[in-house]
C-alpha cells in the first residue's frame, strides 16, 4: 500500500503543482495585464503632464504679452487724459476771449460809427474849404485884373498919377499873395 499511497500523494502533489502552476500563470497573466494598463496610464498621465507643462508656458508668455498690452494702453490712456485736459483748456481760453470780444464789439462797431461821423465832417469841411479856395482865387484873378487895369491907366496919366502908381503896385502885391 505504500506504493499506491505514494502514487496517490504523487498525484495529489503534481495536481497541487499542475494547479499552483495553473494559478501562477493566471496570476502572471492578470499581473502582467495590470502592469500593462499600469504602463499605458503613466503614459497618458506624462503626456497629459507635458501638455499641461507647455500649455502653462504658454499661458505665462501670454499673460506677460497682456500685462504688457495693459501697461501701453494705460500709457495711451494716460497721454489721451493729459491731451484731452489741454484740449478743455484751450476751448475755455477761446470761449474766454470770444466772451471778451463780444463784449468789446459794441464799442468798437460805436468807434467806427464816430470816426465815420467825424470822417463825413471833415469830408464836408474839405468841401467848404474847397470853395472858399476857389472864392478867393477868383478874387485874387479880379485884384490881379484890376491892379492891370489901374496900372494902365496910372502910366497913361503919366506923372500926375504916382500915386495910383503906388497904390496899384501894393494891390498887385496882395493879389500876388493871394493867388
Amino acid at each position: 500500500m505504500r506504493t499506491r499511497e505514494r502514487a496517490a500523494a504523487n498525484a495529489a502533489e503534481q495536481k497541487r503543482a499542475q494547479t499552483i502552476d495553473n494559478r501562477t500563470g493566471t496570476c502572471d497573466s492578470v499581473n502582467s495585464g495590470a502592469l500593462e494598463s499600469v504602463t499605458a496610464v503613466t503614459e497618458q498621465i506624462r503626456s497629459s503632464s507635458t501638455s499641461l507643462s507647455t500649455l502653462a508656458s504658454n499661458t505665462i508668455e501670454k499673460s506677460f504679452a497682456v500685462a504688457a498690452a495693459a501697461g501701453q494702453a494705460s500709457s495711451n490712456v494716460q497721454t489721451v487724459a493729459a491731451v484731452a485736459y489741454e484740449l478743455s483748456a484751450s476751448i475755455s481760453e477761446i470761449s474766454r476771449q470770444v466772451s471778451q470780444l463780444t463784449e468789446i464789439a459794441p464799442s468798437a462797431v460805436e468807434r467806427v460809427d464816430r470816426a465815420n461821423r467825424e470822417v463825413q465832417g471833415l469830408v464836408s469841411a474839405a468841401d467848404r474849404i474847397g470853395e472858399v479856395v476857389e472864392l478867393i482865387t477868383d478874387i485874387a484873378a479880379q485884384t490881379n485884373s484890376l491892379a492891370l487895369n489901374a496900372a494902365i491907366e496910372a502910366a497913361r496919366a503919366g506923372d500926375a498919377s504916382k500915386g495910383l502908381a503906388a497904390v496899384t503896385t501894393e494891390v498887385k502885391s496882395l493879389a500876388t499873395q493871394t493867388a
